[in-house]
């Protein structure tokens, strides 16, 4: 049996925005410069093992190191980078739940 269309959009709509997630933060890996290569190794395996959450903390641990002023305005701009992301993803969400109720 095939699954209806909307139902397919919100999965993807819940998919995509985490995919788009992981990636940004294991770009933000490989080129952190402040990371020695065996955290990189560590890290590396973490996001390959342990996806979303993995890169989840490391948003929540290595994000927030930063320490000289070029990189806290980078941190910042990150912060309102993933701001954006999580708005897309709400108004992407609410848009399928309301393309949902007006098809039964």
């Amino acid at each position: 049996m095939a699954q209806p269309a909307s139902s397919v959009i919100i999965s993807l709509m819940i998919i995509l925005p985490l995919v788009a997630f992981w990636l940004w933060m294991f770009q933000d890996m490989t080129n952190n410069a402040n990371l020695p290569s065996e955290s990189k190794s560590n890290w590396t395996l973490a996001f390959l093992f342990g996806n979303v959450f993995a890169a989840a903390f490391y948003y929540a641990t290595e994000i927030e190191r930063v320490e000289n002023v070029r990189d806290a305005a980078k941190r910042q701009k990150m912060r309102r980078d993933l701001s954006f992301l999580a708005l897309g993803t709400l108004i992407f969400l609410s848009l399928a739940i309301i393309i949902n109720f007006m098809h039964p």
